[in-house]
């Protein structure tokens, strides 16, 4: 009688383990990351942000602006670009733009010509989103000195 009692006992502890394990790996509790939320990893940084006399008026009144994108893996199915500039007085400018690329790792180099008008703090979002939904966002202050006016505002950009 013993024995079957031990054996009743052992096979109730098993099972219980069995249970244990199977709740933390269904729940997540034991299992690792997905080989889909690596495939929707986005970063995005704005690793350099300036002006300048980028269209030869003479006056420093443009703004570069560089965004380096690294995806995960390369991703087909076009990708969501936005550039949103924000002068000293709160006046937006945002722009956006739908991407191909054929590299997980490339440049998108902005020129926001006739756009550094005011004295004060300006600041940069550059944002990237997959089809899925899923994407990655930076940001940068920069304060270019003086300001300038008049000509229309526009915006050109090149991935490289």
């Amino acid at each position: 009688m013993k024995t079957g009692v031990s054996l009743m006992k052992t096979q109730a502890a098993f099972a219980t383990l069995i249970f244990l394990i199977t709740a933390a790996v269904s729940t997540g509790i034991a299992s690792s990351p997905t080989a889909t939320a690596f495939e929707n990893m986005v970063s995005v940084d704005i690793s350099s942000a300036y002006y300048a006399d980028l269209d030869g008026d003479s006056l420093e009144d443009d703004i570069f602006a560089q965004v380096d994108v690294v995806l995960a893996m390369t991703y087909n199915k076009g990708i969501d670009y936005t550039i949103t500039l924000t002068l000293p007085s709160g006046a937006q400018y945002s722009y956006s733009f739908k991407l191909y690329v054929s590299s997980k790792i490339f440049s998108i180099n902005n020129y926001m010509y006739n756009l550094a008008t005011e004295s004060g703090w300006y600041q940069i979002d550059a944002t990237i989103t997959l089809r899925n939904g899923v994407g990655g966002s930076d940001q940068i202050v920069f304060d270019p000195p003086g300001g300038s006016c008049c000509d229309d505002p526009e915006v050109v950009i090149t991935v490289t």
